[in-house]
């Protein structure tokens, strides 16, 4: 059974090749050890205007579960209108994408530790203020790899609820059914009006994974689309409005056998939250649990954890990671995009508090990478902060530069509040008390 909607043939019926023979990942990757090592590297890019308590939340949960530095996109910009900051987001996105298609200046260069990308690499786009890595990003490679079946494949989040478009545009009326069990909620799936036991089958914006030439095609083509809308004297409600209809569309026209170039964007849906759990009406699909992924890929997990003592033949304990219990699945990305107080409830359940045995403080100190059968320390200012790529002043899309923002300039108001057990707890208490006080 494929996992994904994704690139179909003519008929509109999905490629057999995404998931041959029904071929169980994590089963492959504890029968072959092999099939988890010396992934292609990730490159995360967070669109972010500026930090905050939230924020440092994605770039720690990203630092120590070892991703590369983070390209920041937009950061620091203000404006004046919620509908140019929504504009922003896939404008900034799409100049930043341009500007790795192209040859690298001889600033660039110069810049030897800044993020080096062409038009195959592959990127990790997440919301700045919501979403958490939980495991290592050899696994998220890993498992892109093993499905992408097209060199074009983007693959997105997938919600419950068809927001904020129409009900009878095409992003809500074409795109087809998940492919979970169709008694994946009992007998009550797909009938629930509040849609807790829906299978999650439309677009979410918040993440995606893919090449930079295919989210590139993407939001060139959703920039487009928010010039003509703001040209028309429309308003930008929401950069997903744009993207769901171009996935309502690409949808539509592989069902009828009318794919272009013009309706055909490589989209697919992460339906098994392989990739992402997405939480608006999912927070009961979620269970913290050691069983974790099968043994071999939580090995693999465990072992990059820096310093962790409990990862020695003797002593080994599992991590307790966020699983999707309805798809058997353990998540990579955690996003929020529903009640945010469960963001104050679950951080405490996170594997560096429950599985690491020292302070999760440490964990940005000690900074230590396994590379072969050696572990190297790196240096907290090379690995602990940000990349933003800035924009050029009067140049064309794509022109741009980079400026290094270290962990202590962006989140070191907040470390403390971010990383000390007791503090962590007081706030979950708090939100149990008053849900809504911190997200007002």
């Amino acid at each position: 059974m494929a996992r994904l909607s994704a690139c179909h043939s003519s008929d509109g019926r999905p490629p057999q090749e995404f998931f041959p023979g029904n071929s169980n990942l994590e089963e492959e990757i504890t029968n072959n050890p092999s099939a988890i090592k010396q992934p292609e590297p990730l490159q995360v890019i967070i669109p972010a205007t500026k930090t905050n308590f939230h924020f440092c939340k994605v770039l720690y949960s990203s630092i120590v579960n070892q991703y590369k530095p983070p390209i920041l996109v937009n950061y620091g910009k203000t404006f004046s209108l919620p509908e140019q900051a929504r504009a922003a987001k896939i404008t900034g996105l799409s100049s930043a994408l341009k500007h790795f298609t192209r040859k690298p200046s001889r600033f660039d260069t110069y810049l030897s530790s800044a993020p080096r990308l062409n038009r195959n690499s592959t990127v990790v786009i997440v919301d700045g203020f919501d979403v958490w890595f939980q495991l290592h990003p050899n696994v998220l490679s890993t498992r892109y790899n093993r499905i992408k079946s097209t060199k074009d494949l983007l693959i997105l989040g997938a919600d419950k609820e068809c927001w904020p478009n129409a009900q009878n545009s095409l992003a809500c009326t074409a795109v087809p059914n998940s492919t979970l069990p169709t008694d994946g909620y009992g007998d009550q799936t797909d009938k629930d009006p509040w849609h807790f036991k829906t299978r999650a089958k439309f677009l979410n914006s918040g993440t995606m994974i893919g090449p930079v030439h295919a989210a590139s095609k993407v939001f060139n083509q959703a920039q487009i689309r928010i010039h003509e809308t703001l040209r028309r004297g429309g308003s930008v409600f929401s950069d997903q409005l744009f993207l769901a209809d171009m996935f309502g569309e690409q949808s539509d026209a592989r069902a009828h056998g009318r794919s272009t170039q013009k309706n055909e964007f490589g989209m697919a849906l992460d339906y098994w939250s392989e990739f992402f759990q997405t939480m608006t009406h999912s927070h009961a699909d979620v269970a913290f649990r050691q069983e974790g992924v099968a043994r071999r890929e939580e090995q693999n997990l465990t072992e990059a954890i820096p310093n962790a003592e409990d990862v020695k033949d003797k002593g080994y304990r599992k991590p307790t990671l966020a699983r999707n219990i309805i798809s058997g699945l353990t998540p990579v990305v955690l996003h929020f995009n529903g009640p945010k107080e469960y963001m104050e409830f679950w951080w405490p359940e996170m594997w560096w508090f429950k599985h690491y045995k020292k302070s999760p403080k440490q964990l940005l100190h000690d900074i230590i990478v396994k590379e072969g059968e050696r572990w190297n320390l790196v240096s907290r200012e090379k690995i602990a902060g940000v990349w933003s790529f800035e924009e050029k002043k009067g140049g064309k899309p794509g022109d741009g530069y980079w400026r290094w923002l270290a962990w202590d300039d962006l989140c070191g108001a907040f470390e403390h509040e971010i990383t000390d057990r007791v503090e962590v707890e007081k706030a979950r208490v708090e939100a149990q008390t008053n849900p809504k006080g911190k997200y007002n």
